[in-house]
């Protein structure tokens, strides 16, 4: 399941935080294709994986940007 993490201020204890979850991945759905191209396979959970990534996580060139 991707999740993207936020703090507010990382280096500090406590700080405030947002967490943001996106749609399960349904790894058995590569079960069967794995069987048969295993790199193939690895390669388009790999791709599923960063692609749920891109939608949960906060990415931002500067502080300005994140704010």
């Amino acid at each position: 399941m991707p999740a993207g993490l936020f703090y507010e201020a990382k280096s500090t204890f406590r700080s405030r935080a947002a967490l943001s979850v996106g749609a399960p991945i349904a790894v058995r759905d590569y079960i069967d294709r794995y069987a048969t191209d295993e790199r193939a396979t690895v390669d388009a959970l790999t791709d599923d994986v960063r692609a749920g990534l891109d939608e949960v996580v906060l990415q931002a060139d500067t502080r300005e940007l994140v704010e």
